[in-house]
């Protein structure tokens, strides 16, 4: 059953950020113009994201700049490919810091035709109907579902009058034996109070208009922050266990023979190394070095959890 609704309160960095909090997998439209939005979602990561000729982060870069505009997300959807292998947190502060330095985006309609954009729409276009809609609140933690009312027209007859009163368990009574209703004497009417000049509620709409510009500016603001603070504690844990495991390595080393080089490495999800460094580097060792990160890339590593490992590279 779809989620549908409009990021209005919200922005798409706070969407994406819920559907991942509660670990939904799915497929997100954005309903931009002329193509849409769209974004992959896998037990609480994103990993595929496509506007036009755009994929992966660069997509989510261009999409983190456009309007807020309709979405809806249609359940247990598979991405057709993995385009995204960063955590959300890390992809959103980068597409962040893009823009507040005004770091130039991709244009996802460069080189397509008029058919072949026309081919994409048709392509994401949807048959079902979307039954609910779903809005989710501050900081992603807020959710309201609303039931989609279609529209339905009513034919009032006098057999269907009929046919509620009985259901209802109600006498008609015969018109001549209902009592008139009793006399009503008239109350003075108080004037009505004139209304605001016309001018005042033309004035109303620019000043709010100027008033939700700051608003959306706070709340960008305040997103940027909550997710730098949690990329540094996530950082800071990554660091101490760093720490850790280097020390008890550099104890083996100590107590071993010949030449021991420390490589850290850091493995995705898939099991491949991202980034490799030498955790104990000294002089006159660099040739070691060099053959321990190439030996220490060159290994397979158990897929599933992404991470910093201590590899231990002996040279005899």
């Amino acid at each position: 059953m779809a989620l549908t609704g409009q990021l209005s309160d919200l922005s798409l960095a706070e969407l994406i950020e819920f559907f991942c909090n509660q670990r939904k997998t799915g497929r997100l439209k954005v309903a931009y113009s002329p193509l849409p939005g769209i974004f992959y979602i896998k037990d609480g990561e994103l990993v595929d994201a496509r506007i036009g000729s755009l994929k992966g982060v660069e997509a989510v870069y261009y999409a983190l700049r456009q309007p807020n505009v309709k979405f809806d997300f249609q359940p247990q959807r598979e991405a057709p490919e993995r385009t995204i292998n960063e955590p959300w947190a890390q992809v959103v502060l980068e597409g962040l810091r893009r823009l507040d330095e005004g770091v130039p985006v991709g244009d996802p309609f460069a080189g397509l035709t008029e058919e072949e954009i026309e081919r994409l729409r048709e392509e994401y276009e949807e048959t079902g109907e979307t039954e609910f809609s779903a809005v989710a609140g501050e900081e992603g933690r807020r959710r309201a579902l609303g039931v989609g009312v279609a529209a339905v027209a009513v034919l009032v007859c006098a057999t269907a009058v009929g046919a509620l009163t009985d259901w209802f368990g109600l006498k008609r009574t015969n018109a001549a034996s209902v009592a008139p209703p009793p006399a009503v004497t008239p109350q003075p009417v108080s004037s009505p109070s004139p209304l605001a000049p016309p001018s005042e509620t033309a004035e109303a709409s620019p000043k709010e208009a100027q008033a939700a510009e700051p608003s959306r500016a706070e709340a960008v603001q305040r997103q940027h922050e909550k997710l730098e603070r949690r990329q540094m504690e996530r950082i800071a844990r990554d660091t101490a266990q760093t720490s850790g495991e280097t020390a008890s390595a550099q104890k083996r080393v100590e107590t071993s023979g010949g030449q021991t080089v420390i490589v850290r490495v850091f493995v995705d999800e898939q099991g491949r190394v991202s980034q490799a460094t030498v955790a104990n580097s000294r002089p006159g060792m660099e040739a070691y070095e060099a053959s321990a990160l190439r030996i220490a890339r060159q290994r397979r590593y158990p897929s599933g959890k992404s991470g910093w490992v201590t590899v231990p590279i002996k040279f005899n």
